[in-house]
C-alpha cells in the first residue's frame, strides 16, 4: 500500500480527505449560525421598533381625546380647537409634533355608540419593509356627547384623509342629568338619529330626520302619543321621549297599455305626427294630418293596408298600427305611368309627355295614360291628321276637357285597365265619331260630359267591366247617327244621367251582360230605334 509520511506512523491519503471534509463542515455550520442569529436579532429589533411606534400612538390617542371636551374628524382645516392629531408621510404628528419615525402607515378610526355613550375605536397599522404589526383599541369618550356623532362616523376613516380636532376644556352642561331619546321605525326608511336609544343632556335640542326608502313616502311622527306631520320636527330633551316613524308604501298607478303607431310617408310634405315610432296610450285618439309642399299634392293615407283620400283623419289606438302618407308630383303636363303604381316617379321609367304628342293623332304605350287637371284644356283645331288614336295597355285617365272642329274620328282604347273621365270633365267631338273602349276594365264618367255634335256620325262605349256614367250632371249625347252603351261583362249604371240622341240619331242602345241601373235618367231620343235593357250573351 502507498502511504504519505509525515511522521513515523504517517496518514494515508483516504484519512486526510476525511479530516478536510470534516474541517469545512464545522466550518459552514459556524457561520449558518452566526448569520441566523444576527438576522434573527435585526427581526426583533425592527418588530420591538413598530410596537414602540404603535405604543406612542395609542399614548397620544388616550391622552388627548378621552376626557377631551369637543372632538370632530374632518377632512378640512379647523380653527378654533386646542388640538390637532393627523399622520404625514407616515409619521404621526400630535400638534404638528412627530412623535414616531416613517413607520406608521395608517391610523384608521370610527364611533360606536353603547349604553348611549360615544366609544372611539382605533386600528393602528405599522411597516418597516417586510415586517407588519397592527394595534387595535377603543376608548370612551367621556365628555363627548352622543349627539354630535351622525351616521357618517359609523364607518372606519383614515388619518391619511382626515385629521382629528379636540378641545381639551370640557363644556360643562348645566346640568348633569340625561334623558332618552327612544326612535322606533314602521315600514321600509330610515332616521337621523337611528332607530334605537339615544342619550341627551337635559334641554338639549334635537332636529329629526327622515329619509323614506324608494317606493316609499313619509306619513307622521307619533312622539309621546302625539302626531306630528312634519318630517322634520326639533325636540326639547326635558324628559325621556319616544318618536316612532310611520312610512307608507306608494301605491302605484295601474299601468296603461300603450301601443305603437308608426309614421311614414312617400313624396314631399309635412305630416303630422312626424315620421318615426310614436308610442301612444290603449283608446287614444291621434289625429293625421298630410300637407304637401308646394309643386307637390297629397294623394292618400295607407293606415294598416286601408286607403283614405282625406288628408286629415284620426285613428284609434287600439292596436299597433301603421300609417304612410303619400304625396305625388303636381302634374301639368301629360304623363305615362310604366310602372303601374299610380305616382309620376321622375327618371325612374315614367314618361313625361307634351299635349304636341297627343296631338299627332295616334298615341300608344305598354304603361297607363295620365292627363292631369293642370294639363288644361286639350282643344284639336286646325290638325293635319283627321284622327285622334289613344291606345294604352294599363288605362287611360283624362282629366281635362277635350274639344275638335275638325272633322276627324277619335278613339280612346285600353287593353287591360279602366278609362276614367274626372268629374266635370267635357269631352266634345264636333262633325264626326267617338269610340272609348275598356277591353278588360270599367269606364268611368260620372257627373262627366261625352258626346258627338254636328252630325257626329256615332258616339260608343263599351267595356268589359262596369260602365258607370251616373249623375245628375253626366251627358252622353250623340248628334250624330247613332249612341250605344255596352258591358259585355258587367253592368252599366246610368241613374240620374242625361243620355241623348238628336238631329235624327237613329239608334239609342244600352245592353248589359249584368244588370242595368236606370232609375232617374232622363233617356231622350229622337230616331227610328231603341234598345234598353237586352242582354248581353
Amino acid at each position: 500500500m502507498v502511504k504519505l509520511s509525515l511522521n513515523d506512523k504517517g496518514f494515508t491519503l483516504v484519512e486526510l480527505l476525511i479530516a478536510l471534509a470534516l474541517i469545512s463542515l464545522v466550518i459552514v455550520l459556524s457561520y449558518t449560525l452566526y448569520f441566523y442569529s444576527f438576522n434573527s436579532f435585526n427581526i426583533g429589533t425592527s418588530q420591538a421598533n413598530l410596537q414602540q411606534n404603535a405604543r406612542l400612538v395609542d399614548e397620544e390617542l388616550e391622552k388627548w381625546l378621552r376626557n377631551a371636551g369637543e372632538l370632530e374628524i374632518s377632512s378640512e382645516n379647523k380653527t378654533g380647537y386646542d388640538g390637532t392629531l393627523k399622520l404625514e408621510n407616515n409619521t404621526f404628528l400630535s400638534n404638528d409634533k412627530a412623535i414616531t419615525d416613517n413607520s406608521i402607515s395608517d391610523v384608521q378610526f370610527k364611533i360606536n355608540k353603547e349604553s348611549g355613550k360615544p366609544i372611539l375605536l382605533y386600528k393602528i397599522l405599522c411597516k418597516n419593509g417586510a415586517q407588519e404589526y397592527e394595534f387595535n383599541n377603543q376608548i370612551l369618550l367621556n365628555n363627548v356627547l352622543i349627539s354630535v356623532f351622525d351616521s357618517s362616523y359609523n364607518n372606519y376613516r383614515s388619518l391619511k384623509d382626515f385629521a382629528l380636532y379636540y378641545k381639551k376644556d370640557m363644556i360643562q352642561p348645566a346640568t348633569s342629568v340625561q334623558y332618552a331619546l327612544t326612535i322606533d321605525i314602521e315600514g321600509q326608511g330610515s332616521t337621523n338619529p337611528s332607530s334605537g336609544d339615544h342619550y341627551y343632556y337635559d334641554d338639549t335640542e334635537i332636529l329629526l330626520e327622515v329619509t323614506p326608502a324608494s317606493g316609499w313616502e313619509f306619513v307622521k311622527w307619533v312622539i309621546n302619543d302625539a302626531d306630528v306631520t312634519n318630517p322634520k320636527p326639533t325636540i326639547n330633551m326635558n324628559k325621556n321621549i319616544t318618536a316612532k316613524v310611520y312610512f307608507a308604501e306608494i301605491t302605484q298607478p295601474p299601468v296603461t297599455k300603450q301601443y305603437s303607431l308608426v309614421v311614414s310617408s312617400e313624396g314631399q310634405g309635412i305630416i303630422e305626427p312626424s315620421n318615426g315610432n310614436h308610442a301612444y296610450d290603449d283608446g287614444t285618439l291621434v289625429s293625421l294630418s298630410a300637407t304637401p309642399v308646394s309643386g307637390w299634392e297629397f294623394v292618400k293615407w295607407v293606415i294598416d293596408g286601408v286607403d283614405y283620400t282625406n288628408p286629415n283623419h284620426t285613428v284609434t289606438m287600439d292596436a299597433n298600427k301603421t300609417a304612410k302618407a303619400y304625396f305625388t308630383i303636381k302634374l301639368n303636363f301629360p304623363w305615362v305611368d310604366i310602372n303601374g303604381d299610380g305616382f309620376y316617379n321622375q327618371g325612374s321609367g315614367d314618361l313625361k309627355l307634351t299635349v304636341d304628342q297627343l296631338r299627332k293623332g295616334s298615341y300608344k304605350t305598354n304603361g297607363k295614360l295620365f292627363i292631369p287637371a293642370d294639363v288644361g284644356k286639350i282643344e284639336m283645331n286646325n290638325w293635319s291628321n283627321r284622327f285622334l288614336d289613344w291606345e294604352a295597355d294599363k288605362g287611360i285617365y283624362v282629366g281635362v276637357d277635350i274639344e275638335n272642329t275638325q272633322n276627324f274620328s277619335a278613339s280612346m282604347v285600353s287593353n287591360e285597365g279602366d278609362i276614367t273621365f274626372a268629374q266635370g270633365v267635357n269631352v266634345t267631338i264636333k262633325t264626326s265619331s267617338l269610340t272609348i273602349k275598356s277591353a278588360t276594365g270599367n269606364i268611368n264618367a260620372t257627373n262627366a260630359k261625352i258626346q258627338t255634335i254636328n252630325g257626329g256620325s256615332f258616339l260608343k262605349l263599351e267595356a268589359k267591366g262596369l260602365i258607370d256614367v251616373s249623375g245628375n250632371n253626366t251627358l252622353i249625347q250623340s248628334q250624330g247617327s247613332c249612341l250605344t252603351i255596352t258591358s259585355t261583362g258587367n253592368s252599366v249604371n246610368v241613374r240620374n244621367a242625361k243620355i241623348a240622341t238628336t238631329n235624327g240619331g237613329s239608334l239609342l242602345k244600352i245592353q248589359a251582360y249584368d244588370k242595368i241601373y236606370i232609375e232617374g235618367a232622363n233617356i231622350i231620343h229622337n230616331g227610328s230605334y231603341q234598345l234598353i235593357g237586352e242582354a248581353v250573351n
